[in-house]
């Protein structure tokens, strides 16, 4: 039997970029199996389900019943590794993975970096620079933290991801409404309800970066280094994003040698890594990290830049599977730009007004609206109320920046 036909891999719960493990899984030749609800949430595109040879409907996320079919489909031909399509199915993964004692994250790991308050215990604990922070879970204990954490300071769920719940407050009068408004985020996800703990921690200046990559049996593997464009304070909606190969950066090194640092204390040993930091005046501190693939179509755009496809790696190290052969980059810089409108949050719009303008310039290679002209725009300013999104390529940071003002000053939504 061929090293393709011996290779089996779960994917539990993919939505996003998850979806991607499944064509790249294919085109390693891997057996594909799937386990996943039938919610919208985790709706699979008819041309993802082509990709995948076992697909299991299960009725909820309850572990017991995962496991029992994680158990027929590893009776049926050997799983060789487990891997999350979704941030908030980590714990799933991590349980099946000890479980079987397959490759994958492990619930200890995936305590670190699902929980952003011991991530940054874990960090201090093992020497490693993060913002001053403190942990709240009443407010009693947010009031008692604002005489510890100087303003202004930001305000984050411990468990949430997509920057929902995530405020800067520049005293304590907005951090008591922040703290109310993020347990109100508890509705975010109905299969994943929001924890009552937050951290407040200090304010970051500086540039944000995604940084990611992966951990096989050969070490840390850091691909690439994704800026943020963020949008309107308080909040921190990611409103862009602009991709680069790592060593371009006149920063690299050290950015490179941070993450490895909190990749080690943390713990992680195998499968994906995406983490957040921002770039200060006095180097790199961690914002968040998560044992996954980046969403926001981060893997598209590294691809672009460096020719590495981020989730037939992943899945390359996560095995043993001989690794990818990596393509001829396209572009210096892969760019995705979204479409927001925070003055018509609650309400509906009629027109993109010179979006087709836009679609027809000769670097875009991807675009798509996801809030339809008449549907409502929801009132929150995280990753929910992005009404499009258009995808280009640039030969440098500058050209990037002129394609993104063109598109902010051509497209206007109308009400």
């Amino acid at each position: 039997m061929s090293q393709s036909q011996k290779t089996h891999i779960l994917i539990i719960g993919p939505t996003g970029s998850g979806l991607l493990y499944m064509t790249a899984a294919r085109a390693l030749g891997m057996h594909v199996s799937v386990l996943t609800v039938d919610e919208i949430e985790y709706d699979l595109p008819e041309a993802m389900r082509c990709a995948i040879d076992d697909l299991i409907m299960v009725e909820d996320w309850n572990m017991e019943g995962l496991l029992r079919h994680a158990l027929d489909l590893h009776h049926k031909l050997p799983l060789s590794g487990v891997v999350a399509g979704d941030e908030f199915r980590v714990d799933e993964t991590a349980f099946i993975a000890r479980t079987l004692d397959l490759a994958g994250i492990t619930p200890e790991v995936m305590e670190g970096v699902r929980n952003k308050a011991i991530t940054r215990a874990r960090l201090a604990s093992n020497g490693v620079y993060v913002p001053n922070f403190a942990v709240a879970s009443t407010l009693e204990e947010v009031i008692e933290a604002s005489k510890r954490i100087a303003f202004p300071c930001v305000i984050k769920p411990v468990n949430l991801a997509g920057s929902v719940g995530v405020c800067r407050v520049h005293n304590r009068d907005e951090l008591i409404r922040a703290y109310h408004d993020a347990l109100n985020k508890d509705n975010y996800r109905k299969d994943f309800p929001s924890c009552m703990e937050v951290i407040i921690e200090d304010f970051l200046v500086g540039t944000e970066y995604s940084v990611d990559g992966y951990v096989s049996s050969d070490g840390i593997e850091v691909i690439s280094a994704t800026e943020a464009r963020l949008g309107r304070e308080p909040h921190f909606q990611e409103i862009g994003h602009l991709s680069y190969r790592l060593q371009d950066l006149p920063f690299h090194r050290s950015l490179e040698t941070y993450i490895r640092s909190v990749v080690k204390a943390l713990g992680i040993k195998s499968g994906p890594f995406h983490s957040e930091i921002m770039m200060t005046k006095d180097g790199p501190a961690l914002i968040e990290i998560a044992a996954r693939l980046a969403g926001d179509h981060l893997p598209e755009l590294v691809e672009k830049v460096s020719g590495i496809c981020m989730p037939e790696s992943v899945l390359a190290a996560l095995t043993g599977y001989e690794m990818p052969e990596r393509k001829k980059p396209q572009s210096q810089v892969a760019v995705i730009q979204y479409i927001v409108e925070p003055r018509l949050a609650g309400l509906s719009y009629r027109e993109l007004r010179g979006w087709d303008e836009v679609l027809a310039l000769p670097s875009v290679f991807h675009s798509a609206i996801s809030i339809k002209p008449g549907e409502p725009i929801p009132l929150q300013e995280d990753f929910r109320s992005r009404i499009a999104c258009v995808m280009y390529l640039a030969e440098s940071r500058e050209q990037a920046l002129q394609i993104w003002d063109y598109i902010e000053q051509k497209v206007t939504v109308i009400a």
